[in-house]
């Protein structure tokens, strides 16, 4: 197959759902985000996007020149509550991202939930769940000692309201004896994203008052390098509908490092039964952290265990679901 996929090099999510699935297919790939005419008729069998693109705004012009079929990938719900940090961002771009569930041969999606949305503007919606190329690449078990439980977070400034969920208690947390907070992806590009990170520091950090570490930012393709300094990952996320969309991609990661996970019993970190400690009172992350720092031996049993579990959704494997149905859609 020849498959144009179309992201942006910054971009978290054609990075996961776009770059890195191309780069483990066999076939004729090429990525780009601005694709000229010329090399639209080139010959392809399928387009693949995540969400938007540059060139959705004629989408007839671009199958005649391309003649391929349009997959159109989602990974997460494009209706976002009221408050939250890109609700103005992605007002703008409903009418877009619904055209395109529209008009794309195929729609593939993270979970049976965002399926179940998707299919009121497309019949044709499959599930491809995030996945990783475990053991290749930044996805290797590799990861640094100390002597400190290192309690781990990374995202980015559209998690503030969740890290707000962990300012009390990482208060209490950071009195255990022996424990230190590393967080990564600090960025402070602009004002706004800097005053953004510093609230999400300060949650996590009782605003720096204890010794640890604040990590910035990677490119996309060397990000997983922050969880070499990860002993048990804490992955704090708001109930709610919108919330429930998301992946479990931070399960998959944590699990790729033989990493434990504390985190929120909401979905999408109850979806397959995953072996984590789910919190359900504010109290359980204070409880959950002193019992792993009394008995490091469990820290490593868990991490197996979530490693074990997480290798599911390894990316060769989903890959080979992707050509069959991309195979089926041209043939």
């Amino acid at each position: 197959m020849r498959i144009l996929g179309l992201s942006s090099p910054n971009s978290g999510c054609g990075y996961h759902r776009v770059v890195n699935p191309l780069a483990y297919m066999d076939g004729t790939r090429f990525i780009t985000n601005f694709p000229t005419d010329e090399q639209l008729r080139e010959g392809w069998d399928i387009i693949l996007f995540n969400r938007v693109s540059a060139i959705d705004s004629n989408w007839p012009l671009v199958r005649e020149l391309s003649g391929a079929k349009i997959v159109m990938d989602m990974d997460d719900d494009w209706i976002l509550p009221a408050g939250h940090i890109n609700y103005d961002e992605y007002q703008r771009l409903k009418p877009r991202i619904e055209n395109n569930l529209k008009l794309a041969d195929l729609v593939t999606v993270t979970h049976e939930r965002l399926a179940a949305k998707c299919r009121e503007f497309n019949d044709n919606v499959i599930v491809i769940p995030n996945a990783l190329p475990f053991g290749e690449d930044q996805f290797t078990d590799e990861r640094t000692n100390a002597d400190a439980l290192r309690l781990f977070w990374a995202g980015g400034i559209s998690h503030v309201k969740d890290m707000e969920i962990l300012r009390n208690p990482m208060k209490r947390i950071l009195s255990l004896p022996g424990v230190m907070p590393v967080i990564g992806g600090y960025s402070d590009g602009n004002a706004y994203t800097k005053d953004c990170w510093d609230r999400m520091v300060s949650s996590f950090t009782c605003g720096l008052k204890v010794p640890g570490m604040v990590l910035n930012s990677l490119p996309v393709n060397e990000y997983m390098k922050h969880l070499i300094y990860a002993d048990v990952m804490l992955v704090p996320l708001e109930s709610g509908t919108w919330h429930g969309m998301k992946s479990n991609l931070k399960l998959l990661e944590a699990g790729c490092k033989r990493v434990p996970v504390i985190c929120s019993k909401v979905h999408p970190y109850i979806d397959g039964n995953p072996p984590v400690f789910h919190v359900e009172r504010q109290s359980d992350w204070f409880d959950y952290v002193k019992d792993l720092n009394k008995n490091r031996g469990m820290v490593k049993v868990w991490g197996d265990w979530l490693h074990d579990w997480a290798r599911q959704f390894d990316l060769r494997t989903w890959n080979k679901k992707r050509e069959e149905c991309y195979l089926s859609l041209i043939n």
